[in-house]
């Protein structure tokens, strides 16, 4: 019990201080030795979302979520993580569409307005905690669609 103890110590250090890569990694071996404990699961979420490993922080708070359903900061997360994924593919549906096009169209309106939701507000979030405002750093896709309808998004 000593060595989760101390695992989990050295986690939340790496977490703290920024280091989201070891922080990932550590909690990745919290889980595989407690795959039971849902803060393990919340926690190995937050990091990797600091990652930009977006795919593996839903399966994260999913797995959280599994274990303890009425954690809303992992639903919120967890929701995040899906707009941001959203975002991605309609900028990608632009990208990979022609000016125009019905699909370019629908896609350039959904990933402006799912970006204008995931753009990280000026201050921090109303009823968050000092260490709970840090937890999801959002990562996010520049809506594709200005530089698209142009040219000059090709290739990004």
């Amino acid at each position: 019990m000593g060595d989760i103890v101390e695992l989990e110590r050295h986690a939340e250090a790496a977490y703290a201080n920024g280091r989201s890569e070891e922080a990932s990694r550590l909690y990745r071996d919290l889980v595989e030795q407690i795959p039971g404990e849902a803060l393990y699961w919340y926690r190995l979420g937050n990091a990797l979302v600091r990652t930009g490993r977006q795919d593996d922080a839903a399966i994260a708070y999913q797995q959280c979520l599994k274990l303890d359903p009425g954690n809303g900061k992992a639903w919120h997360n967890l929701g995040l993580v899906r707009l941001h994924q959203a975002q991605v593919s309609f900028a990608a549906g632009v990208q990979n569409s022609d000016s125009g096009d019905r699909v370019f169209d629908e896609s350039l309106k959904l990933s402006t307005a799912v970006f204008s939701l995931i753009a990280p507000a000026p201050g921090p979030q109303a009823g968050a905690d000092a260490g709970e405002a840090r937890q999801v750093e959002r990562r996010r896709v520049e809506p594709a669609g200005a530089k698209a309808a142009t040219g000059s998004g090709a290739g990004r």
